[in-house]
């Protein structure tokens, strides 16, 4: 719901203009009014933009406790609050708005760090204490909502988006080690592509004082473990408590003071969450559908069946690939990284569409693959689970047999080989990934990659998540749980930020943790049965959604490819990577990129397609260089 900004100078005071510079790139998250404070010394400096949602008239940030020893800024919602005020009154606090931002201050008198255990919601927020001298910022347990951090000339940046940290002081340039992981597999956990520039991980919190700063982890995916939980699971109550978890998530998500909407495609997970909302909300609500002029990826026709069949308001909004070109650049900046398919674009156009009808708060479907296993990729693994896991991997099942395709990911990756054949990585998927790094790598400067001859990255990868997190759990766990700590983080919730540039907020019920934790411990059985994926959650939401969407597969949200042979997307590509824009990003060989888009430009559409995500990839790095000119050291 917001835009925060946190500069904390360890031996100086803070530079107020520069602080106001930051701020500045902030003001679109928060459109609806601005708040300062700076500590008597001002070495400390906190700001926040803020997009009105509970509490219109009260709740200007940041907040402060009763004696000003405290004071906190917050990105998100925090739900239940009610109910803690009230706790907090009768313990002899005295907060001073309804906001649910309220609560966080006093929470953190009573509580310190333990305060997670009250927090439910999707938030990011960061405490100065004054008292003990110390920053404390935080982030949600998915990661729903983005937090940044710096340490440059003995100052700590916190902001909600790396541009202000950027725009406040600290200097742009590559991190040649975050674009080269880039063109492998998602940059690591707490990384960005800007030197100097981190993220605060999901499930985690910092801590700045006199003993430096340090990252804690207050939570983490924790899957049915098939070696210690023997426990059989009853269906029928499983399936009731699963109901009734959804439907608190999604009840809860509804209270907000501004009218709430919701994103709907022709799939499941979105449906559910429409019908549910529809139920709860005491005034009619409407559903934002994007249309493509693609019959195999339109899901207009089914959406607006599942609208009319729950009683809402329909508001779709056809695109054309000539939109998405329109708005690329806007998209890729806001986004701060790589830009990999059309989805992007598309929830940006969507977004505007929403803010344009007159709504701030819409609810979505994000999250119910990961509760429900959903995702194609681990389907084979889901099907097949329980017959191996890491532990139970006996040493000749680690050795490679000679092939043509393991010899071709061997050469790619000594680590990817032997993770395919262990983790059970799909064909499809590791052929994908082993191609696309071929032509990558023939793309790229001879220098560049000479820096990176003796590193894997898919074992850097790898090493950056806890090994217990994936012991005894079934392969289709394993890969939902590297693929939470990666790709999902970075690319699915990477839409935050496409939503609050446009002064929308998306809350996301199938990330409520209670919902998550009881669906992390359903068996296999539950989750795929009868040849139906996502078993439980269709039984469960059946009474509430059209046949069609009940019976439907699952369709990821993604457009059309980009370079069909009419395409103004892929015009504009073939433009833009040919442009002086282009030739300043340092680390591609511009001579191969320029073959490449020859070759290319002749072939027959099918086999471009192939190429789809490299085109947007490559033109991502051509508009981050000209809006941001990171250098290179």
């Amino acid at each position: 719901m917001c835009g925060i900004l946190v500069i904390h100078s360890f031996k100086a005071k803070v530079d107020l203009n520069l602080f106001r510079t930051g701020m500045e790139t902030l003001r679109k998250r928060g459109p609806d009014g601005e708040g300062f404070w700076a500590n008597p010394m001002q070495n400390s400096v906190m700001g926040h933009t803020r997009l009105n949602i509970m509490d219109l008239h009260g709740g200007r940030q940041p907040i402060a406790n009763e004696d000003k020893s405290v004071w906190s800024v917050v990105n998100g919602e925090f739900y239940g609050h009610e109910k803690i005020l009230s706790e907090l009154r009768a313990s002899g606090h005295s907060p001073g708005s309804r906001s649910d931002s309220e609560i966080l201050v006093h929470l953190y008198e009573q509580m310190d760090t333990s305060c997670f255990e009250k927090l439910r919601g999707e938030f990011a927020f960061v405490i100065r204490d004054e008292t003990k001298d110390r920053i404390f910022a935080a982030r949600d347990r998915f990661g729903i909502k983005p937090l940044y951090y710096s340490i440059y000339r003995n100052s700590l940046y916190i902001a909600s988006e790396a541009k202000a940290i950027l725009a406040a002081g600290v200097p742009c340039e590559w991190d040649q080690k975050s674009v080269h992981d880039s063109f492998h597999l998602p940059i690591r956990e707490t990384g960005t592509l800007f030197k100097k520039i981190f993220q605060i991980p999901p499930g985690h919190y910092l801590i700045a004082d006199k003993k430096g700063v340090n990252l804690h982890r207050y939570w983490d995916a924790k899957f049915l473990n098939t070696l210690i939980d023997k426990t059989t699971i009853d269906e029928m109550q499983s399936m009731q408590q699963m109901k009734q978890l959804l439907e608190e998530a999604v009840r809860i998500r509804t209270r907000a003071d501004v009218p709430v909407a919701c994103y709907l495609s022709g799939g499941v997970d979105s449906s559910a969450v429409l019908a549910l909302t529809s139920r709860f909300l005491e005034k009619k609500t409407a559903a934002f559908t994007i249309s493509f002029d693609h019959k195999d990826y339109d899901e207009r026709i089914q959406a607006e069946e599942m609208a009319r069949y729950a009683g809402v308001d329909f508001h779709p909004l056809k695109v054309t690939d000539q939109d998405f070109a329109d708005v690329f650049d806007e998209v890729v900046s806001t986004s701060e990284t790589v830009v990999f398919n059309t989805h992007a674009p598309a929830r940006y156009l969507l977004s505007q569409h929403v803010k344009q009808a007159g709504y701030k708060v819409v609810l979505g479907g994000e999250g119910a693959d990961e509760v429900f296993a959903g995702y194609q990729f681990i389907q084979n693994a889901l099907q097949s689970s329980n017959k191996k896991n890491i532990q139970e991997t006996t040493l000749d099942q680690f050795l490679i047999k000679p092939s043509p395709k393991t010899n071709s990911l061997f050469r790619t990756s000594p680590f990817l080989a032997l993770l395919v054949k262990v983790v059970g990585i799909s064909d499809e998927l590791s052929d994908y990934v082993r191609d696309k790094v071929i032509t990558v790598n023939e793309l790229l400067s001879p220098g560049f990659l000479r820096r990176f001859k003796y590193t894997d990255p898919y074992l850097s990868f790898f090493l950056q998540f806890r090994l217990g997190a994936l012991v005894g759990r079934e392969r289709f766990r394993q890969l939902l749980y590297l693929w939470m700590k990666s790709a999902f983080v970075n690319y699915v919730l990477g839409g935050e930020r496409l939503d609050m540039v446009n002064g929308v907020e998306l809350r996301l019920p199938f990330l409520d943790h209670h919902l998550f934790e009881a669906g992390a411990l359903l068996p296999a059985k539950l989750l795929y049965k009868n040849d139906v994926n996502k078993y439980m959650l269709r039984t469960i939401a059946r009474p509430y959604i059209t046949e069609e969407v009940f019976r439907g597969k699952k369709k990821p949200f993604i457009g059309p490819p980009a370079v069909s042979n009419n395409s103004s997307l892929f015009q504009m590509f073939q433009d833009l990577l040919r442009s002086q824009k282009f030739k300043d990003v340092p680390f591609f060989n511009h001579q191969q990129v320029q073959l490449f888009l020859d070759k290319t430009y002749k072939m027959n559409e099918k086999k471009r397609t192939k190429h789809d995500p490299l085109f947007f990839m490559l033109a991502s790095y051509a508009v981050l260089q000209k809006n941001y000119k990171p250098g290179m050291h």
